[in-house]
C-alpha cells in the first residue's frame, strides 16, 4: 500500500514538472537556510558544556561604575582570589589564573623562539579541582604547586619538542620571556580538550612565581582599585547554593575590603560557564548572542516562506486534482487513505528538496566564509545532522502538506464530477488562505529589502564621513614592548630614511582603534578643583602631521612631558567661555602638571557608535609602542608595505607583526555591520527567489483558468491595456498590503538598530517606498508577461466549445 502511494506520487511528481521544479527549488532554499544556520547556532552553543558539574561553575566579573557610566570587566583584583572561599562559604572550589600576553618561548637546544599569545597562563594546582584533565605524564595532585613549574598541552609539548614523546618531554626545560624571565621545568602533560572550548590553555606556569617579592607590583598582587582582564577568578558552587546569597557576600567583600570613593561603586557577580563563550574573554571577542538570534529569525522566516510558497500554490490547483479526487472517493477510498496519499506527495518532495539542500548549503558556506565560526564543519552524515533533517523533514512534510490535502481530500465526489465546486455565500477557504499567504510572502520579501537598503545607507555614511583626519597613505606597526628605546629610536629612523616616507610618529596608538586608554584629570576653576574623566593619547611632536591634524587654537607640542594638547569636548566640559582660554593652564595628570599648549578640533578615536569624549594628548615615550607613518602619494602601497616589513623584520627577527593600512583598520569598526548586511542581503535574495517562484507559478495557474473569462472579454471589445490593468488589479492590491505590512516592523528594528550609533543617518523614508515599488514592479512584469499570453490566444478556439 505504502509502495503504491509513493508510486503515484511520484507519477504526479512527473507529469507536474513546473509545480514540482517550484516547490523542489522553493523548499530546498528554506531548508538550505536552516541547515547552516543549524550548524552555526549548535556550534556556537556547545562550547564548554562537557565540564564536570558545569552547571555549578561560574566566572567571577566585575562592574565598575564611575558617577554615570560604568564597565564591565571579567577580570577581578588580584586579591579576591585569596578571601574569596573565606568569605563565601557557598563556594565548593575555586580557581585563580592569570592571563600573558606578547610571550616569547624557548626550549634550550632547540634554537627557536616561540610566540604565545592569552593561552598561556599563571595558574595553580587548583586549577585542574575545577577543570580536570587527562592526564598523559605527570601526578595532577603535585603539579604547580612549587615554583618554576609548567604543564604542557600535548599539542604544545609537540610544538616545542616534535621528536619527543611525552614522557621524554617530562623535565623538560623551558624559558618565557615577558615582563620577567621565567625559567620552569615540564612537570605534566594534558591531553588538548576534543570538544568546543574556550579555556584551551596550552601553557600553565606556576602562580606562584608571580607571588615573589618583585614581582607582586608589577601585577598589582595587593592592589584591591586594580582591575585587570588578566585576573580570572573561577568558582564551584555548592549543589544547594543560591545565587542571591553569592552575590549579598560579594557586597559585604567589597566593604570589607575596598576603600569607597566618592562616585565610584564596584560590583562583582557570577557568569555561567555556559555563557563565557558569548562575552569578550581570553583575547577572544565572543559569540554574538543578538547575531544567532536574528539568524535563527531570518531561517524560520526563509523557510516559512518556502513552507507558505508550497500550500499557496498547492491551494490554488487543487481544484485541477478535485476530479482525482471524486474518481477515488467514488471507487471506495477513504478521506485519510486520500490525505496520506497527497502527504506521501508531500514527503517525496520534501526529500528531493533536501538533497538539493545539501548542495546548496555548500554554496552558502562559501558565500558567507567571513561569518561561519573558525573551526565550524559541515558534517552532513553526523548523527546530529540526520536527527535535524529527519525531524525538520516530518515537520515540513505536515505543515506544508497538511492543510491542501486537507482541502483535497475534502472534496464531495457528486460535486466534483459536476464541476459544482462553489461554497455557500461566494466563500473559499482555499481562496482566503491563497491571498493571505501571498501578501505575507510579500510582506516579509518588502521587509527585506527596506532593511538592506537602510543598512547599506547607514554604513555608507560611516565609511565615508569625515572623521576629522586623513586616513589614506597611512600605515602603523605595534612595536614589541620589551625591546629598548634606543632600538625603537633606530627602528624608526631607518623607516624616515625611506625615500617614499614623509614623516613617522611614535604613540600609544593609532588615531582611531577599538582600544582606549581613559584616566582621569584635575584641573582648579574659581577655586574649585574639578575632577573630569577623559580619554588619553600619549603622542610625539610629529604624530598631528602623519594624521594631517590642524590645530584650532595654540601650538603643536614639543617632545617635552610638560605640554599637553585638549581637544574641543574637554575645552566645553572644563566650561570655559572661550576655548582659546584653555590655553596655558594647568592641568594635573597622573600625579603631573601639565601645560595646555593647543587645542585640536573634535576628531573620531573610535567608531561612530559612540560619541567623542573628552581627550588629553601628551608626550609620555615609555609607553609609545605604535610607529605610524604617512607615505607620499604617488607611493606603490604594496611595494611599499613590503619593504618596511623587511626593516621590521631586521630589528625585530621573533616578531610576527607586519605594516597594517590605516583605512583597513577603520573598517574593521564595522565588520559586524557588514557581516548583517551580507546576511540581510542574501535573506533578501532567498525571499524574493522564494515569493516570485511561487508567484510565476501561480499567476500562470490562475491565468489559465480565466482564459475563457479573457477570451469573452476581447470578443466584447475589451482593449489588451484594459485586460492587462483587470487582471493585475487583484495583483497590486495585494502587494500594497504587503507593503503596509512590512513598514512597521521594518522601521522599529532599522529605528531600534540605528539608535545604536551615536553618528547615524535619518530615517531614509524614500527607501521604504522605493522597496515598495520595485517589488511591486517585478510582479507586474511577471503577471504581464502571462496575461499578455493569455490575451493572444484566438478567442474562438477558447470558445469554440460553448
Amino acid at each position: 500500500m505504502i509502495k503504491n502511494y509513493f508510486l503515484v506520487a511520484f507519477r504526479n511528481l512527473r507529469r507536474n514538472k513546473l509545480r514540482t521544479l517550484v516547490h523542489i527549488l522553493g523548499l530546498s532554499i528554506g531548508i538550505a537556510v536552516c541547515l547552516l544556520v543549524f550548524h552555526i547556532v549548535s556550534f556556537e552553543t556547545d562550547f564548554d558544556k562537557f565540564h564536570k558539574d558545569g552547571d555549578r561553575i561560574y566566572q567571577v566579573n566585575t562592574e565598575t561604575f564611575y558617577n554615570e557610566e560604568s564597565w564591565k570587566n571579567g577580570g577581578v583584583p588580584f586579591p579576591l582570589g585569596d578571601v574569596i572561599m573565606d568569605e563565601i562559604p557557598e563556594i565548593e572550589a575555586k580557581t585563580h589564573f592569570y592571563t600573558l600576553w606578547d610571550v616569547k618561548i624557548a626550549a634550550p637546544g632547540e634554537n627557536k623562539i616561540h610566540k604565545g599569545g592569552a593561552n598561556i597562563v599563571f595558574a595553580n594546582n587548583q586549577f585542574f579541582h575545577i577543570f580536570p584533565r587527562e592526564w598523559l605524564v605527570g601526578n595532577p595532585a603535585t603539579v604547580l604547586t612549587d615554583l618554576n613549574q609548567v604543564v604542557l598541552t600535548e599539542s604544545k609539548a609537540k610544538t616545542y619538542f616534535p621528536e619527543m614523546s611525552p614522557a621524554e618531554v617530562l623535565g623538560k626545560e623551558m624559558v618565557y620571556y615577558f615582563m620577567d624571565t621565567v625559567h620552569t621545568t615540564v612537570v605534566g602533560i594534558v591531553a588538548d580538550y576534543k570538544e568546543n572550548s574556550d579555556l584551551k590553555f596550552t601553557d600553565l606556569i606556576s602562580m606562584g612565581n608571580m607571588l615573589v617579592e618583585e614581582n607582586r607590583d608589577d601585577y598589582a598582587v595587593d592592589q584591591w582599585n586594580s582591575v585587570n582582564s588578566s585576573s580570572q577568578v573561577f568558582v564551584r558552587l555548592n549543589p544547594n547554593a543560591k545565587i542571591a546569597d553569592v552575590d549579598a557576600k560579594f557586597k559585604g567583600i567589597v566593604d570589607k575590603y575596598m576603600e569607597k570613593e566618592r562616585g565610584n561603586a564596584t560590583v562583582f557577580s557570577l557568569m555561567p560557564l555556559s555563557e563565557i563563550h558569548f562575552h569578550e574573554n581570553f583575547d577572544q571577542s565572543g559569540a554574538n548572542k543578538s547575531v544567532l538570534q536574528g539568524l535563527v529569525i531570518i531561517g524560520f522566516f526563509i523557510l516559512l516562506l518556502a513552507s507558505m510558497n508550497f500550500i499557496n500554490l498547492e491551494t490554488a490547483q487543487s481544484i485541477i486534482r478535485s476530479k482525482e479526487v471524486g474518481i477515488r472517493k467514488t471507487l471506495g477510498s477513504s478521506r485519510s487513505q486520500l490525505v496520506f496519499q497527497f502527504l506521501s506527495e508531500t514527503a517525496l518532495i520534501v526529500t528531493l528538496s533536501i538533497f538539493v539542500a545539501v548542495f546548496l548549503s555548500e554554496m552558502l558556506v562559501k558565500y558567507f566564509r567571513d561569518f561561519i565560526p573558525e573551526g565550524l564543519a559541515m558534517d552532513y552524515l553526523s548523527q546530529r545532522n540526520i536527527l535535524f533533517l529527519t525531524v525538520l523533514a516530518f515537520v515540513l512534510t505536515l505543515v506544508s502538506g497538511l492543510f491542501p490535502a486537507l482541502i483535497l481530500s475534502g472534496y464531495q465526489p457528486h460535486k466534483v464530477l459536476k464541476r459544482d465546486l462553489k461554497t455557500p455565500n461566494g466563500f473559499s477557504l482555499g481562496h482566503f488562505i491563497q491571498k493571505n499567504l501571498t501578501v505575507f510572502q510579500f510582506a516579509l520579501s518588502i521587509g527585506f529589502i527596506i532593511s538592506v537598503l537602510v543598512v547599506s545607507s547607514q554604513i555608507k555614511y560611516m565609511v565615508t564621513k569625515d572623521m576629522g583626519f586623513d586616513k589614506e597613505q597611512v600605515l602603523y606597526i605595534r612595536t614589541p614592548y620589551l625591546v629598548p628605546e634606543s632600538q625603537k629610536e633606530a627602528f624608526k629612523t631607518d623607516i624616515d630614511n625611506q625615500s617614499f616616507v614623509l614623516k613617522s610618529t611614535l604613540g600609544n596608538d593609532i588615531m582611531a582603534s577599538s582600544s582606549m586608554w581613559t584616566s582621569l584629570i584635575e584641573i582648579e576653576r574659581e577655586g574649585e578643583k574639578k575632577e573630569i574623566g577623559i580619554q588619553v593619547k600619549n603622542i610625539d611632536e610629529n604624530y598631528l602631521g602623519v594624521y594631517k591634524v590642524d590645530l584650532i587654537f595654540g601650538r603643536n607640542i614639543r617632545n617635552v612631558e610638560t605640554e599637553m594638547l585638549i581637544n574641543q569636548t574637554l575645552a566645553k566640559t572644563i566650561e570655559f567661555a572661550n576655548p582659546s582660554d584653555a590655553i596655558g593652564q594647568q592641568i594635573s595628570y597622573s600625579d603631573r602638571e601639565f601645560t595646555v599648549v593647543g587645542i585640536v578640533p573634535d576628531f573620531h578615536t573610535r567608531s561612530l557608535r559612540e560619541k567623542i569624549l573628552p581627550l588629553i594628548m601628551v608626550y609620555r615615550p615609555i609607553n609609545s609602542h605604535t610607529l605610524s607613518l604617512r607615505m607620499e602619494a604617488s607611493t606603490d602601497l604594496m611595494a611599499a608595505k613590503g619593504k618596511l616589513d623587511a626593516i621590521s623584520k631586521k630589528f625585530f627577527p621573533v616578531e610576527e607583526e607586519e605594516f597594517k593600512f590605516f583605512d583597513e583598520t577603520l573598517a574593521g569598526f564595522y565588520k559586524s555591520d557588514l557581516k548583517l548586511r551580507k546576511v540581510l542581503g542574501m535573506a533578501t535574495m532567498m525571499a524574493l527567489i522564494i515569493s516570485l517562484l511561487g508567484l510565476f507559478a501561480l499567476s500562470s495557474f490562475t491565468i489559465s483558468q480565466r482564459t475563457k473569462e479573457i477570451s469573452i472579454r476581447k470578443v466584447l471589445g475589451a482593449t489588451l491595456r484594459q485586460i492587462l490593468y483587470l487582471i493585475s488589479l487583484n495583483y497590486m492590491v495585494l502587494i500594497g498590503i504587503a507593503f503596509v505590512l512590512a513598514v512597521f516592523p521594518a522601521y522599529y528594528f532599522l529605528n531600534d538598530w540605528l539608535n545604536g550609533f551615536e553618528y547615524r543617518v535619518d530615517m531614509p523614508y524614500l527607501i521604504f517606498l522605493l522597496a515598495g515599488l520595485g517589488v511591486l514592479t517585478i510582479c507586474l512584469v511577471i503577471v504581464g508577461i502571462h496575461s499578455w499570453i493569455a490575451s493572444q490566444t484566438n478567442p474562438a478556439k477558447i470558445l469554440k466549445s460553448e
